[in-house]
């Protein structure tokens, strides 16, 4: 069982992944690959070797035509692909996600306006089975003040100014909200205790 979290930049996704991984030594399999001396060349790797194989060449040009091919949306589109392919790959072990298939179409939601119309498309072309999906629901103040105080390298996110920030959250949590109707949402103690009861007590 794969259990693979959404949730707005700031939200806890990692910080939760790697406290469940301390408790009880479930791995965040994502944290894995990019812990990799050379996470963006395993990437070109994956697509130079993976592209050509099985489905993910035709979920990538179904998903590019929902998209009408816009460019600015293939990196977050590779992104989930390549999850899809780790999903697909360990779906039989125990394994967490902090940034699943889900959280991707909730990016493209926030940072490239892509209506929910299209992404639910993307999403039933996505579907695997044996995945448990899950949303973490934190308040705006929390995710500014986590974005703010993190010490990971900086992305685009953390270079926005404070209105385009503060509107950029408000998308993400326009996001969570919206595929909390198709899976349950949690704040981050409450999604600690069902994350464990998942992947401990559940065959």
């Amino acid at each position: 069982m794969i259990v693979e979290l959404f949730g707005a930049p700031g939200s806890g996704k990692t910080t939760l992944c790697n406290k469940i991984e301390d408790d009880v030594g479930i791995k965040n399999i994502l944290e894995i690959y990019r812990k990799k001396t050379l996470y963006k060349a395993y990437m070109h790797v994956f697509w130079k070797t993976f592209f050509f194989r099985g489905d993910i060449k035709d979920k990538y040009n179904k998903i590019q035509k929902i998209l009408d091919e816009n460019e600015d949306t293939t990196m977050l589109v590779k992104f989930m692909l390549f999850t899809y392919f780790i999903e697909k790959k360990y779906q039989k072990k125990k394994l967490i996600i902090d940034e699943g298939c889900i959280h991707f179409l909730v990016a493209l939601y926030a940072e490239y306006n892509i209506d929910f119309k299209r992404l639910e498309e993307i999403k039933n072309i996505l579907c695997i089975s044996n995945v448990k999906v899950l949303g973490i629901n934190t308040k705006k103040k929390y995710i500014i003040n986590n974005v703010k105080k993190r010490s990971r390298n900086k992305t685009r996110i953390d270079k926005l100014d404070g209105d385009e920030f503060s509107k950029l959250i408000d998308r993400y949590i326009e996001g969570v909200n919206y595929f909390g109707n198709y899976y349950p949402t949690y704040g981050a103690k409450e999604a600690e205790i069902e994350i464990k009861k998942i992947l401990i007590e559940e065959d």
